[in-house]
């Protein structure tokens, strides 16, 4: 009996450190323009979506002591943000990706 109500004790106290989170923000570019399909990765893969074609997205997950939130799009440089104690009253601003500067592209045909 003594173990199960430390087995009891042990999970409550378990449940209540984990929390579920939502994550719900905007991704857009240098311009201010929406950005869709953007992957929106959390804590290197336990979670993750795509942005939408006005570049919302929402994610739930459960928080750790720190979170990494990860932004990936072909063409725009990946941005990471680390999170410690993340909650439900942290803010996120909205995220900006910045476009990979290119040079000149030279097409020859033959």
């Amino acid at each position: 009996m003594k173990y199960l109500l430390l087995i009891i004790l042990f999970l409550i106290s378990f449940l209540i450190h984990c929390q579920t989170i939502t994550i719900s923000e905007f991704v857009k570019d240098e311009e201010k323009e929406s950005l869709s399909s953007v992957q929106v990765i959390i804590n290197k893969g336990q979670k993750a979506v795509l942005s939408d074609s006005t570049g919302y997205y929402s994610i739930r997950f459960i928080s750790k002591d720190t979170t990494i939130i990860e932004y990936k799009l072909i063409g725009y440089i990946s941005q990471s943000i680390h999170i410690h104690n993340l909650n439900k009253d942290t803010v996120l601003k909205n995220i900006v990706l910045k476009s990979i500067e290119t040079g000149p592209v030279i097409i020859a045909g033959a």
